[in-house]
């Protein structure tokens, strides 16, 4: 069996918090802190896509989005990569430390492209950003990334993947 310090932290404070409230007397507050709930809130987040028109030149910047998402009272924001203004470490970080001043998780990075282009370029201009992705991913601190496109001959949207990144 192994012990992951996780583990052996919450063991170790719940064992010493019994073990002061029964020095007190009050076994009904020592068994409530002892037992973790079984299930954690329902956290809800939000995608800047849900912000994002596209084809239109008015769009909100995404800085603004995770503003309107705090204001909304969720608690993340998805990334949608077409809607970022670039991909500097500058820009990136002012991206995290907004959201971390507001409260927010940057919960995914959604990317848009397409694989089925008659066009060799595009298809090879997409391959590129997709594999770019995960770095701007990791950089801003999200774990998850959707990877999605176009289907261009029936005009509909198609998920093509979605990677857990370690």
């Amino acid at each position: 069996m192994s012990l992951h310090r996780r583990s052996f932290l919450t063991n170790t404070l719940a064992a010493s918090t019994t073990a002061a409230l029964f020095s007190t007397g009050t076994t009904q507050a020592a068994d409530e802190i002892a037992s973790p709930k079984a299930t954690p809130a329902q956290r809800f987040g939000v995608s800047t896509y849900s912000f994002f028109k596209f084809g239109s030149t008015d769009n909100l910047p995404v800085d603004k989005c995770i503003e309107l998402a705090a204001d909304m009272g969720f608690d993340g924001v998805e990334l949608l990569h077409v809607q970022m203004e670039g991909d500097s470490q500058a820009y990136l970080n002012s991206l995290k430390r907004k959201a971390f001043t507001l409260g927010l998780d940057l919960m995914g990075l959604s990317t848009h492209q397409t694989f089925v282009s008659p066009d060799e370029a595009v298809r090879k201009k997409n391959i590129e950003h997709t594999t770019k992705c995960p770095e701007i991913a990791c950089q801003l601190g999200i774990a998850d990334r959707a990877c999605s496109g176009q289907d261009l001959f029936r005009g509909r949207h198609m998920v093509h993947a979605r990677h857990l990144l370690l």
